[in-house]
Formats: C-alpha cells, sequence, structure tokens
C-alpha cells in the first residue's frame, strides 16, 4: 500500500510540474506587435495648493501662543465677517511698553514746543540786535556826512585818506567842516579888518597927539587898541591854524573810527546772530528728531500690540507649519515661543490642490507646462484623476541639494482639472505624466531586452535565436524596437540563461 502511494504522488508531482513548466513557458513569450504607445514618466509627492495664505509672527520679538485655532478647522467668510481669532500671543509686557512709549512721546513733544519757542524768541532777539547795530552804522555814517559832506564821506567810508587836513582843500568838502573852516576864516578878515582900522586909527590919532589936538591918553588908548586887535588877530590864526592841523583830522578819525568799529559791531552781531540761531536751531531739530522717534517707537509698540492678535481674513482650512528638522522645540501649541517672522499656520485654498513632486534631473526635459496626467491619491485607492503641469522649475531644489549634493531634483506642480472635496493638502499621491503618445510602433517590454558589455541591445526569439535591436523611446513598462524585429515575432521575455536557473530550482 505504501508502495502504491509513492509511485501515485510520483505521478501527480510529475503531472503538476510539467502543467507549471507549460504555464510558464506560455507566459514567457511575447508576440511583437504594432500598436500605439504613450510615453509616460512617473513621479510622487504630496498634495497642496496653488494659492496659500501664510500667517506669520509679526510681533517684533518671540511671543508666547495664549490661543490658537485648532488645525483642520474650516474658516467660512462668515469667520472672516466676524474677525475670527486665529492666533492670540501674550501681550501684557507690551501693553506696559505701549504706556511707557505714550509718556515718552508727550515728553518729547513738550520739549520740542519749548525748543521752537526759544527759536523764535532768538530769531526775534537777533533782528533787534541787527537792528541796533545797523543804527550804529548809520549814525556813524551819518555824522561823517555831517562832517565832510556826502560826496566825502561817501569816497572815504571804508578807507581812511592818507592826507585828513588836505580834505579841507578839497573843493568836494561840505558839511560842518566847511562852516567851522568859513568861520574861522570870516574871524580872522574881521580880526585883521578891526586891527587894520585900530591901525589906521592910531595913525591918525598919532598925528593929531603931535599936533597936540588929543591927549597923550587917546593917543595910548589907540596904541593899546592896536595891541588887542592885533593879539585877537594872532588868536584867531591860532584857532584857524589848530583846526586845520589837529581839530579836524581828529573829528574825522573819531568820526571814521565809530563807523568802522560800528560796521564790525554789525557784522560781529551777524555772526553771533547766526551762531545763536544755528545752536537754537539744532536743539529745536534735535527735539525734532527725539519726537519723532518717540512717535516710531509707540507706532511700532502698537502695531506689535496689535499683531499679538492674528484674525481671519481668507477663507480656507487651518494647516499648521511643521517645525525645521533642527528645531526640537516642539509643534505649534499653546504655550509655545513663536520667534519674530516664524511661520505659524498656513490657510490653503481648497480649490485649487496641486501635486507637488520633485523629477530627476534625468528625465526633466522631456517635461513642459500643459502636458496631461493621470493622478492617483493614496487615501482615495481606485481613483484616477486628471491633470496637467502646472509649474515646472528652472534651477535645481536647493532644500535637495542641501540634503543630498549629489541628488538633481527638479520641482513639479501637477494641477488637478477639477475640484475634489476630499483632497486636503499634505496626502500623498502619484501621477502618470505623458511625455508623448506614439501611434503604430513597434515595443516589447523592457525585461526582454538584454544588453551586452558593449552597449549593445539583443533579445531571444522564440527558438532561443538571438537577436540585436536598436531601441527608441521607452514607457515604464515597454520599449520601442526601431530595428531587429517585425510584427509577428515572438520572442522569450526571460532569457534562456535565467529560464534554466529557475527550472533548476523547480
Amino acid at each position: 500500500m505504501s508502495l502504491f502511494l509513492t509511485v501515485l504522488l510520483s505521478i501527480l508531482c510529475l503531472v503538476t510540474g510539467c502543467h507549471r513548466r507549460d504555464d510558464r513557458s506560455s507566459q514567457e513569450i511575447y508576440t511583437v506587435r504594432r500598436l500605439p504607445l504613450d510615453i509616460t514618466v512617473l513621479a510622487s509627492g504630496n498634495l497642496t495648493t496653488r494659492d496659500s495664505v501664510i500667517i506669520t509672527q509679526q510681533v517684533g520679538r518671540s511671543a508666547k501662543i495664549l490661543e490658537i485655532v485648532e488645525e483642520g478647522t474650516v474658516i467660512t467668510q462668515a469667520d472672516i465677517d466676524e474677525k475670527k481669532v486665529l492666533v492670540k500671543f501674550d501681550s501684557r509686557d507690551l501693553e506696559d511698553e505701549v504706556y511707557s512709549r505714550q509718556t515718552a512721546l508727550e515728553s518729547a513733544q513738550s520739549s520740542e514746543l519749548a525748543a521752537h519757542e526759544d527759536l523764535d524768541v532768538q530769531e526775534s532777539s537777533n533782528e533787534s540786535a541787527i537792528r541796533k547795530a545797523e543804527q550804529e552804522v548809520l549814525f556813524a555814517s551819518n555824522d561823517m556826512k555831517k562832517l565832510v559832506g556826502d560826496e566825502l564821506a561817501a569816497l572815504y567810508l571804508d578807507e581812511e585818506p592818507k592826507d585828513i587836513a588836505a580834505l579841507l582843500t578839497d573843493k568836494r568838502l561840505d558839511g560842518s567842516a566847511l562852516q567851522d573852516l568859513t568861520t574861522y576864516r570870516s574871524e580872522i578878515e574881521l580880526a585883521q579888518t578891526k586891527l587894520n582900522r585900530a591901525v589906521q586909527t592910531l595913525e591918525y590919532t598919532k598925528k593929531l597927539y603931535e599936533l597936540q589936538f588929543v591927549s597923550k591918553n587917546d593917543y595910548e588908548n589907540d596904541q593899546l587898541e592896536v595891541q588887542s586887535q592885533t593879539k585877537t588877530l594872532q588868536a584867531t590864526k591860532g584857532k584857524y591854524d589848530l583846526f586845520m592841523r589837529f581839530d579836524f583830522v581828529k573829528d574825522f578819525q573819531k568820526a571814521w573810527s565809530t563807523r568802522r568799529e560800528a560796521v564790525a559791531a554789525l557784522a560781529r552781531e551777524e555772526r553771533l546772530a547766526h551762531i545763536r540761531y544755528a545752536n537754537a536751531e539744532a536743539k529745536y531739530r534735535a527735539a525734532q528728531q527725539t519726537r519723532i522717534q518717540a512717535e516710531k517707537r509707540l507706532r511700532e509698540a502698537k502695531e506689535s500690540l496689535a499683531a499679538c492678535k492674528i484674525v481671519a481674513t481668507t477663507p480656507g482650512m487651518v494647516v499648521y507649519e511643521a517645525p525645521p528638522r533642527w528645531d526640537n522645540s516642539g509643534p505649534i501649541q499653546v504655550g509655545k515661543e513663536i520667534n519674530n517672522g516664524q511661520i505659524i499656520l498656513r490657510i490653503p485654498d481648497l480649490s485649487h490642490i496641486r501635486l507637488k513632486t520633485n523629477i530627476n534631473e534625468s528625465q526633466i526635459d522631456a517635461l513642459a507646462v500643459g502636458q496631461k496626467a493621470v493622478i492617483r491619491v493614496d487615501a482615495l485607492p481606485g481613483k484616477v484623476f486628471k491633470g496637467q503641469i502646472a509649474t515646472k522649475a528652472v534651477l535645481p531644489s536647493s532644500t535637495d541639494a542641501w540634503l543630498n549634493p549629489d541628488l538633481k531634483v527638479y520641482e513639479i506642480n501637477l494641477e488637478f482639472e477639477e475640484t475634489v472635496p476630499a483632497l486636503r493638502p499634505g496626502m500623498s499621491g502619484s501621477a502618470e505624466i505623458i511625455v508623448d503618445q506614439l501611434e503604430n510602433v513597434l515595443y516589447v517590454p523592457i525585461q526582454s531586452i538584454q544588453t551586452d558589455a558593449g552597449g549593445k541591445h539583443f533579445c531571444y526569439l522564440e527558438n532561443g535565436q538571438r537577436r540585436e535591436v536598436s531601441l527608441g523611446a521607452r514607457s515604464r513598462s515597454y520599449t520601442v524596437v526601431t530595428e531587429g524585429l517585425r510584427e509577428g515575432d515572438r520572442i522569450q521575455m526571460v532569457p534562456p540563461e535565467l529560464q534554466k536557473e529557475d527550472n533548476l530550482r523547480d
């Protein structure tokens, strides 16, 4: 009985093995046909959105989250109208800072007002001082005109004459000097006339005295009169000489020096006025800048305080920003410290979903914007969506280059042609991008083609004959044969060497 069972099992194994080899043989033969072939590029990635509002921390310093909207919340237009709070930060320190800066601004405004009033007072004081100095110059100029007349005064206002006494003989002389000169000359003429008359009277009296017609006393009186007039004439000439040599020169020098000092005083007053005004103006500008800085600091503090509350401004779904790989502070949540400018969350527009993928540099030149694609989403198995390439990066991804310098990939975004409510950012997906659609071409499975050390391609016919072939475009599973095969040829899917190894294992 045991012998019978052994024989039966042997027969069953032999039959089963024969059937298995026959089935494998039928599967390992491929008949070459001339059919259409789609050339595609496979890509995988994650879903994202075309448009997305990025919510960042704009407080200006690190801030702790007090409240945050739950991730996945869908923001509606009603939420926007009601100014729904998305994120709220701790603002106690900023409230104290706003109060402090408000006080500083009020102090700066008061200082600016005082400095502006000081500037106005200084300007008025400068004008008064300059007017007074100008009057002194005018008075001194008039004194010179009064002394020598308008013409000579104008001639020597700025330069003192070398011979002042010579001005008395100048025909252009006028003013009090000319009057004094005329007076002295008149007095000399009068004294000379009186002396001449006294001399004539003395001579006449002398003759009468010699004739004894007058007394000796009368004669002596006339002599005394001559002597008196002579002294008067001498004294008048002396005054005239003093006036010509000293008095006029002194008066002119005094008037000219007074005017020169007045002009110098005016120049000094103008310079001092400029300096005083510049100092007052500098103080005013400093106070003004202090006020401007105080306003800026208060405005910044108020803006930071306002930034502590972020409200909804656009519809979409709330998605928390994932922390960078080097950030070990944990995910976005209440109590977390957020740095200034750090992204907190995103609100993507769900009406424009995209598949974001990275394509190797060896395939990027075959892709172009607008090429059609078939998209599959892992979360929705069995469903296929139509799409097309929306964007194609010009340069390799810098992020991937940093992680792996030897890998060069380009970012490709594929946009869905229809809106699918079930799609969400972050879902995994894949796409088969149709690069080319060939018509009436011979193609064979890729695994049926072998390549030797010299780079030549070949396959095996059904009878085991080796056939060299030339290849063209290829898809995911098939490659076009341009030379070496004809339609109807039957080729082996697996090389004979591999078939022998398989049979030995069986």
